[in-house]
């Protein structure tokens, strides 16, 4: 048995010391965690209490919040929806700094995605579903 597992570790070891180029695997890739539409704010509240517990077990990781307005959205709600988010996660012991929101756009309906990244990796993409101020 021992000899096995000595062998795959050394099988394992061989072949990434033949391709030194090619990157390690990543222990965590990007994930969407939630998404949702327009909710009072005590049903958000448990949702975001979830994304900070989700964000304990991988604390180097970065929470986006993607909010993207809806048709008949106020100037500036986005970044209203995304600042309250921001404040609770806070107070639920996320340092600032792994908290991000970005301002999506518009779509149909107000639309709240959040992805929990490695810090390495980037940032999510974007998809407005269209333009109001074309």
């Amino acid at each position: 048995m021992k000899l096995t597992f000595l062998l795959t570790l050394l099988l394992l070891f061989s072949q990434w010391a033949q391709d030194p180029a090619k990157p390690p695997l990543r222990i965590a890739d990007p994930v969407k965690f939630d998404e949702w539409h327009d909710l009072l704010f005590s049903d958000e509240k448990a949702r975001l209490d979830n994304i900070s517990i989700a964000w304990r077990d991988q604390s180097r990781n970065i929470i986006y919040l993607v909010i993207y307005a809806g048709k008949s959205a106020c100037v500036g709600e986005a970044k209203a929806r995304g600042v309250r988010a921001k404040n609770y996660l806070v107070k639920r012991n996320v340092p600032p700094s792994n908290v991000v929101y970005k301002d999506g756009g518009w779509k149909d309906e107000v639309t709240t995605e959040v992805w929990i990244w490695p810090p390495d990796v980037g940032k999510p993409s974007i998809f407005p579903e269209f333009n109001l101020k074309a």
